[in-house]
């Protein structure tokens, strides 16, 4: 949990690799959590795994995963990157309470 509040993408990076890694790979776990960051940060937790792990994301998963399945999950990965202003989670709007006079 404590990964998870420093830095989501390298959390999720984590958990995708470990996923990616087990002797029995779960499909449905890498599968549900590459859908569910292809719009948030997919393409920061690619990055991160490149840096943390020397390898691509869609390499490994081309690794693991043959034929339509495998090129589906390679096509989330080949999504052009969003800009940073909606990766994150955080509001990066400053609160505007103090801006108001009583």
């Amino acid at each position: 949990m404590y990964n998870y509040s420093i830095n989501k993408p390298m959390y999720f990076a984590t958990l995708i690799h470990d996923e990616l890694h087990k002797e029995l790979v779960d499909s449905l776990s890498v599968q549900r959590f590459l859908i569910f960051r292809s719009e948030i940060d997919l393409h920061t937790i690619d990055k991160l795994y490149k840096v943390i792990y020397g390898i691509d994301l869609s390499e490994d998963v081309k690794q693991k995963y043959h034929s339509e399945y495998g090129n589906t999950l390679l096509k989330l990965l080949k999504k052009r990157e969003i800009p940073d202003i909606f990766q994150h989670s955080i509001s990066i709007i400053p609160p505007l309470v103090p801006l108001i006079e009583v």
